[in-house]
């Protein structure tokens, strides 16, 4: 049997260590997806948006933003 589950939508905080690929932030009443990441010595990450704009986040940033967490499907083995 192969049970799958819908995406799952949230919103979180994110900072630059917990930023993610996927990521829509709420930049001035646009949404734009984190596309590419870039790490930088001083610890503060590059975003690269959707648009092409480069956003980065120091180690003091705090952003909201949504995150869609896909689920992929499990596959179970009936009576276990």
């Amino acid at each position: 049997m192969l049970r799958t589950h819908a995406p799952r939508i949230e919103a979180v905080d994110i900072t630059p260590s917990t930023v993610r690929l996927r990521d829509v932030i709420d930049i001035g009443g646009r949404q734009c997806e984190v596309v590419d990441l870039r790490e930088r010595l001083d610890g503060s990450k590059v975003l690269i948006l959707h648009t092409g704009e480069l956003l980065t986040m120091h180690p003091g940033s705090r952003f909201a933003a949504i995150r869609t967490t896909v689920v992929v499907p499990v596959r179970t083995i009936p009576g276990r």
